[in-house]
């Protein structure tokens, strides 16, 4: 059963005065989506834009650039696959 969009929170949006935060990836788009959600996850929580990293296949290949995440190159604090220190 599909749930009202009324019943989702919605996210908070980034902040400007915050760095973005990139994420690499390798491999297939699910194995990459399943690296990458642990440093989704902690930019959303820091309200900090990502910016998707991929080498191969861009982002705004695949997904549509929002508010939350576009595509672009890596920048200072960057996890290509692995899991931010304090997740």
């Amino acid at each position: 059963r599909k749930r009202s969009a009324a019943v989702y929170m919605p996210l908070p949006p980034p902040l400007e005065s915050n760095p973005p935060i990139s994420f690499g990836g390798c491999c297939g788009i699910g194995h990459r989506l399943g690296r990458n959600l642990p440093a989704i996850v902690y930019g959303v929580t820091r309200r900090a834009r990502l910016v998707a990293a991929w080498d191969d296949v861009k982002w705004d290949v695949l997904f549509n650039d929002n508010d939350f995440v576009v595509a672009g190159k890596r920048q200072a604090e960057n996890f290509d696959n692995g899991v931010p220190e304090d997740w």
